[in-house]
């Protein structure tokens, strides 16, 4: 880990769904309450960004969120936590514009991450010598792709068949572009957010990465370190595999 102090950061820990896709389990406890390891998933992604002095931990609540807001004022004793009903259905776009108002002045940029993974990212990487110098507003972090799925692999003259998990770290579409892997974490300067939040009419990441792209101010990073997205209950068991392994 870089020894960068992000202490004038935010982060805010989007977590405001209904847990639909772990099926009765995701019914009856919201996925970032269920445990793995011992704690549940709010409590490693706190512990994460502590990990790097963020200044501030905001994180915007939805859905059934009094039982993460139960969780929280038992298990931290933090002034730099905080959260907040959002609403049932709010959008991303207006869980931003209402975590806005927690944010201090003294805050530059703005760390957005999804609260259904598991990260083990550097994130100091985010904060580069672009970013302070405001050459890049928006700071997208790149991980590897997985896939899990038959692959036909020719070498030479030879195809062979393989059902195995491959990983990827760019890849060609049919247009001959390359492509990277948004893992769902980004660094964004607070008052480039606050500028274009209003814009933007229907999805958050597409409208708000491509208006910094259309001024040169998108950029990148990559970072291939462990990475887990809770979907589905297999998924949990999978993690706690994992996670005894990292």
């Amino acid at each position: 880990m870089q020894n960068n102090n992000l202490q004038n950061t935010c982060a805010i820990i989007l977590c405001g769904g209904k847990g639909s896709r772990l099926g009765p389990l995701g019914k009856k406890k919201k996925k970032k309450i269920i445990k793995y390891n011992g704690y549940p998933l709010i409590h490693h992604l706190i512990k994460y960004l502590q990990k790097y002095s963020v200044g501030k931990i905001i994180i915007p609540l939805g859905y059934d969120g009094m039982e993460i807001k139960k969780y929280l004022n038992k298990n931290f004793k933090l002034k730099e936590l905080i959260s907040f009903n959002a609403g049932l259905n709010t959008n991303i776009i207006n869980r931003v514009k209402k975590s806005l108002i927690y944010i201090d002045k003294k805050i530059d940029n703005i760390i957005l991450l999804n609260g259904d993974s598991f990260y083990k990212f550097d994130l100091a990487k985010l904060i580069n010598k672009k970013v302070n110098s405001k050459k890049i507003l928006v700071n997208l972090l790149s991980t590897e792709l997985k896939l899990d799925y038959g692959f036909i692999e020719k070498k030479n003259n030879r195809f062979n068949f393989n059902y195995k998990n491959k990983k990827f770290k760019k890849f060609i579409d049919n247009d001959g572009n390359k492509n990277f892997f948004y893992s769902g974490i980004c660094l964004i300067e607070k008052s480039y957010l606050k500028k274009n939040l209003s814009k933007i009419k229907k999805n958050f990441e597409i409208e708000l990465f491509n208006n910094a792209a259309k001024i040169k101010k998108l950029g990148f990073i990559y970072d291939n370190s462990f990475f887990f997205q809770i979907n589905y209950n297999l998924d949990l068991n999978s993690l706690n595999d994992k996670y005894q392994k990292n």
